[in-house]
């Protein structure tokens, strides 16, 4: 199988070794050679509205179909982006004359005939899972998890930041100030991005907390281009602080997305409650799946609304300073909602990884 990278917005594009970009792909999927994935990489900013160095990208696809045979079907992997308006790929496969699909890490619901849902950071944390045994080890863990029943948990919380965001900051200083930074599993790195310092004193914050930050569990490796980071901390407390990106702030009309990436994934698989600072429909989309949330311990927060941040320090403020006995109570009484999301989520994530199987299969209708 193999798949281009357009990169810059197309100023370079190359042929790779696609299977890089979907492991889990065997010998039991048809027609491999048929598919074309574009893997886009530094392209069409925050939301698509064009495909830019068309010709250059025809070109390509011309070049490769004279040496590989003939492609029944283009896939887009775009990513952390958002389409508003599929015209530009609806033209583009008109233009080319093949049918193109896109991927992206928006799960809002849309009528679409060619939008796969399938986040690739969040795609690449489930084929982790999945190539390590999880679906046969699952079980183990949740009864593993249950057995905690009897005892504390070491932990109240987990906390993971990979780059510097003004949430992060706010959410360190408030594990910090309430003297719950020796309560948690957290990790602050000190990897900086153009909004950084949009809210903070970067320069004083680092100076406030040298020999603390920075403090890693989970790394970004630009070399490999992997998240790393081991589950094992995720089932040893009762609530995760997951804080989306900050650029949410800068999508157009955000309010009819709902972007997500392999951050959620976590706190779900090892049946953790979660406070979440991110997309304003997440809760709306998780309850479509049939999710509920009635544990106190879950918190939905708008990452692009101060009022909706605010609200959102003050809940981590009341639910930091509570009693680990009193974090075990609660979350033992609804330990079964854990598990239900769980299995909800994960058999939503596998069908529509079916759905991009099938985009390989020219016998299986894609959607």
């Amino acid at each position: 199988m193999r798949a281009f990278e357009y990169i810059g917005d197309g100023e370079t594009i190359r042929l790779i070794d696609g299977f890089r970009l979907f492991p889990h792909l065997n010998k039991h999927i048809y027609n491999t050679e048929r598919v074309l994935v574009i893997h886009c990489v530094n392209s069409f900013g925050l939301v698509l509205n064009e495909i830019k160095n068309k010709d250059k990208l025809i070109e390509a696809i011309l070049k490769y179909q004279d040496e590989f045979g003939s492609v029944k079907k283009i896939l887009f992997m775009i990513n952390e982006v958002i389409v508003q308006d599929e015209t530009p790929i609806l033209e583009f496969a008109k233009e080319i004359g093949i049918d193109c699909y896109y991927s992206n890490y928006d799960l809002q619901p849309i009528e679409s005939n060619i939008k796969l849902k399938h986040p690739e950071s969040l795609y690449s944390q489930l084929d982790y899972l999945l190539a390590h045994d999880y679906l046969n080890a699952k079980k183990f863990l949740h009864n593993m998890n249950v057995n905690y029943g009897d005892f504390l948990k070491p932990y109240k919380y987990t906390f993971y930041s990979n780059h510097v965001s003004p949430i992060r900051i706010d959410i360190f200083n408030i594990l910090k100030a309430t003297d719950n930074l020796k309560n948690g599993i957290w990790s602050f790195n000190n990897s900086l991005v153009y909004y950084s310092g949009l809210k903070h004193n970067l320069d004083s914050f680092f100076k406030d907390n040298e020999g603390l930050i920075p403090k890693s569990y989970d790394n970004f490796n630009e070399k490999t281009v992997v998240l790393r980071d081991t589950y094992f901390s995720h089932f040893l407390s009762y609530y995760e602080i997951v804080s989306e990106s900050y650029f949410f702030n800068d999508i157009p009309r955000i309010e009819n997305h709902c972007p997500i990436t392999e951050k959620l994934l976590k706190p779900i698989v090892s049946h953790k409650p979660f406070i979440l600072f991110g997309s304003i429909n997440t809760i709306k989309v998780f309850k479509s799946m049939g999710m509920t949330f009635e544990c106190p311990l879950y918190g939905f927060y708008d990452t692009t609304n101060e009022n909706s941040i605010r609200e959102g320090l003050g809940h981590l403020t009341q639910q930091s300073i509570m009693k680990i006995e009193d974090l075990h109570e609660i979350y033992y009484k609804y330990q079964y909602e854990f598990s239900q999301n769980l299995e909800l989520f994960l058999n939503y994530l596998l069908k529509n990884k079916e759905d991009v199987l099938r985009l390989f299969d020219s016998s299986q209708p894609i959607i």
